[in-house]
């Protein structure tokens, strides 16, 4: 493969080791592994402890266009633009199997948090949650899978989050809306409208309470996910938001768009409004079509259509928050958080 192309400065790691646009990108639980896709057809992956190049996956025949690590980092799945769902060991990076029933390009890819189960979400308009158990009929030791089908978006899926507890999944598409998907009876038990424009990532916190998704109408949305009421919309993008990311504490919220810049937004002090603390802004010379956090909350992960990954450094974005309430409070003033 030859030498790893990366670069580090007080602006944080850049990893260019893809050669065409970085679709999604995620952190381990543990905050010590990130894994990479993209349109070269590999998934890669990093160590957040030195920054290094642990390992490529091969085996897809298309852009690979989703990614997620399983809760314990054991395992990865992926899935691409030919339909395909793999799941990985991770620590060899070996493909244990492929799954094979959507009809288009898979957006998004998720494991479930309790059970042996993934969920898939597709330009076919469908999600699949996949069950995974051991096969009695074979001699060997192995495994087999059975999916069942979730539908009623009236186009692509795009996104997927699964609640902490399992018990709901939340989808977005391009027909506008958000949905919440029971895990019990595997149906559609909310839907949450007002977006403008096709829906591209959603995100739920920790404890449940709170959906996020971003638009190709340039906003993201915070809603209620007792009640489907909107809390906030967010605003400063100036093209399709791509990716949008809580926290693993619930209190910052990243969005990243086509106008290659990466929001980091600060729930205020003593209140549920949110505040936008600092743009990361040169990072990319194409748009950002992923985002993350570490478990942290220390370093933003960005990824993009020129083919590279970003880890900026959060520790200082407590102090661009306090800047930002020193402004006139309508989101005009901010920190600028890039070179």
């Amino acid at each position: 493969m030859g030498a790893v192309q990366s670069s580090s400065s007080e602006n944080g790691v850049i990893w260019r080791e893809h050669k065409k646009p970085v679709h999604a990108c995620c952190v381990s639980m543990d905050g010590t592994m990130l894994l990479s896709c993209s349109g070269d057809k590999t998934l890669k992956l990093w160590s957040l402890n030195d920054f290094t190049f642990l390992r490529q996956f091969d085996g897809h025949a298309s852009p690979v266009y989703s990614c997620s690590f399983s809760w314990d980092g054991k395992f990865a799945i992926s899935g691409s633009l030919d339909g395909e769902v793999k799941v990985w060991d991770v620590s060899l990076g070996k493909e244990l199997y492929t799954l094979q029933e959507h009809k288009q390009a898979v957006m998004d890819v998720k494991f479930h948090p309790t059970k042996v189960q993934a969920i898939s979400a597709s330009a076919d308009k469908s999600l699949l949650v996949w069950e995974f158990f051991e096969d009695e009929s074979s001699a060997e030791q192995s495994m087999t899978s059975r999916r069942i089908a979730l539908t009623g978006h009236r186009n692509a899926v795009n996104s997927i989050a699964v609640t902490s507890d399992g018990q709901s999944i939340i989808s977005g598409s391009s027909d506008n809306s958000v949905k919440v998907w029971s895990t019990k009876t595997m149906k559609d038990v909310k839907t949450f409208s007002g977006h403008k424009d096709a829906v591209m990532s959603v995100d739920v916190n920790l404890d449940g309470t709170l959906i996020i998704s971003s638009s190709q109408d340039y906003s993201v949305r915070i809603w209620s996910f007792e009640s489907g009421k909107v809390m906030r919309v967010l605003t400063g993008h100036v093209d399709a938001v791509r990716c949008c990311k809580f926290s693993l504490d619930g209190t910052m919220i990243l969005s990243g768009s086509f106008d290659k810049n990466l929001i980091a937004w600060v729930m205020a002090e003593d209140s549920d409004d949110w505040e936008r603390a600092c743009i990361f802004k040169g990072g990319h010379s194409r748009g950002i079509t992923t985002c993350s956090f570490s478990p942290d909350g220390m370093v933003a992960i960005s990824g993009s259509w020129d083919g590279s990954v970003h880890l900026w450094p959060m520790e200082d974005i407590r102090l661009h928050a306090a800047f930002q309430r020193q402004g006139d409070g309508n989101g005009e003033k901010e920190g600028d958080c890039g070179p």
